[in-house]
């Protein structure tokens, strides 16, 4: 039975620690917005901030 709760509480505490490394990795400057059909075919990606803050 010992093992069981040391084994959940690894399971967990490994499930939190790998939810921590993944942060948003966007940096500042870097917005863009593509649109997509919904087929999935790519229509059309806008990079440039007046653009993107429009939408």
């Amino acid at each position: 039975m010992k093992k069981i709760i040391l084994l959940f509480i690894f399971m967990f505490a490994l499930v939190t620690m790998a939810g921590c490394g993944t942060s948003n990795k966007v940096t500042k400057g870097s917005d863009f917005m593509i649109a997509y059909t919904d087929k999935g075919k790519k229509v059309v990606k806008i990079t440039n901030y007046k653009g993107v803050h429009w939408l």
